[in-house]
């Protein structure tokens, strides 16, 4: 039977990835369900189909029914499964002690649909089904991509989030008008993105004071890890994200990291860089900052110690992940009176 429906496809980015994880891969299907029951929630008027790590979501459109206030809800159904995804991603990481920096992506679309019985359940197929997986597997690193064509009109408020763009689809002959957003905008046209995103590194050294004693402390990583396992590691951070000041970055980091709350010493900092691995050059800054309160977590680590400046330099070098220990050595002689 052919009929007018709305199309949706989402899926989880990074997943592929991050399951590959042992600590994942024990309770991958724990978290897989819980997705599962959010879109579940939200999308209850909807015909919806698990896929993997993602799904398809269908509803016929009833006569009458203007794309814009089409458009409008599934927006706003969308933001509330990121708000609940993200909370997910959280109580997982928690409850598991595994980094959970997963998002979303999603592709919309309207147009006829063919329905079939497939055994005892409704299935969907056809080109607009085809062209809404499509488009979901473009929006990336995280977004969403919607057929501009079919919706013309975005509501205003809600508009602000996106850009036109034509994208080319895999399997399809001509390009697709498309609303996407700011993120996927950049994924597609990547010199943009280094122009307005450029790739700065931010990280911090966590120092305290005991009884007036200066300690550092030291992490020591999963042997697990697929860079520098059973190395000891002393600055937590990560990348700067768009608008976010130094500063901010690094307390960021250390709370979603090690659970930790620092202040951060901006007048004592050394530059760095590094290679990626498609061998980009990554610049970064590291920061001195002072314990505040809260304990450790062990999310990537083995185990974690405090050492006073003198210990700490007795460490040999090879225990260390490269270059970190001379250049923390550096910071630490900048505090008047602690060495």
């Amino acid at each position: 039977m052919l009929s007018k429906a709305l199309i949706i496809f989402v899926d989880i980015r990074g997943f592929t990835s991050w399951s590959g994880d042992a600590d994942v891969h024990a309770n991958v299907v724990e978290f897989v369900e819980g997705f599962d029951k959010i879109l579940a929630s939200e999308f209850q008027d909807y015909y919806r189909k698990p896929l993997g790590d993602g799904g398809m979501m269908i509803r016929k459109v009833k006569a009458g029914e203007y794309p814009v206030k089409i458009i409008e809800e599934v927006l706003d159904i969308i933001g509330r499964v990121e708000k609940a995804f993200d909370s997910l991603c959280s109580t997982f990481s928690d409850t598991h002690g595994v980094r959970t920096d997963l998002h979303l992506g999603w592709g919309i679309t309207r147009g006829d649909v063919w329905s079939r019985r497939s055994g005892n359940t409704d299935d969907f197929v056809g080109k607009n089904i085809n062209e809404a997986a499509r488009l979901c597997g473009i929006a990336r690193p995280r977004g969403v991509v919607i057929d501009s064509d079919e919706f013309r009109e975005l509501p205003e408020l809600q508009k602000l989030n996106f850009q036109r763009q034509v994208v080319d689809i895999h399997g399809f002959n001509t390009p697709i008008n498309a609303w996407v957003t700011k993120e996927v905008a950049n994924f597609i046209n990547p010199m943009a993105y280094a122009r307005e995103n450029p790739l700065v590194f931010v990280s911090g050294v966590c120092l305290r004071r005991i009884e007036g004693l200066l300690e550092v402390l030291v992490m020591k990583r999963h042997l697990h890890r697929e860079f520098f396992p059973g190395l000891l590691e002393v600055t937590t951070g990560g990348q700067l994200a768009k608008d976010e000041t130094f500063k901010d970055g690094v307390i960021r980091h250390f709370r979603r990291q090690l659970a930790l709350e620092v202040s951060v010493d901006e007048k004592l900092f050394s530059t760095y860089q590094f290679s990626n691995r498609d061998g980009e050059l990554i610049p970064g800054v590291r920061y001195l900052c002072w314990y505040i309160s809260g304990q450790p977590l062990l999310h990537n680590y083995d185990e974690f110690h405090w050492l006073s400046p003198s210990k700490f330099a007795d460490v040999p070098a090879a225990d260390f992940m490269p270059g970190v220990q001379k250049d923390v050595i550096n910071l630490l002689g900048k505090i008047e009176n602690d060495l």
